[in-house]
């Protein structure tokens, strides 16, 4: 589930701490 809308970096936290409140 990626989204386009976020803003840059999410990728970096997406992976670690991003995928928590991603989920």
């Amino acid at each position: 589930m990626i989204r386009s809308d976020l803003p840059r970096g999410w990728e970096e936290g997406f992976t670690e701490e991003g995928a928590s409140f991603f989920i």
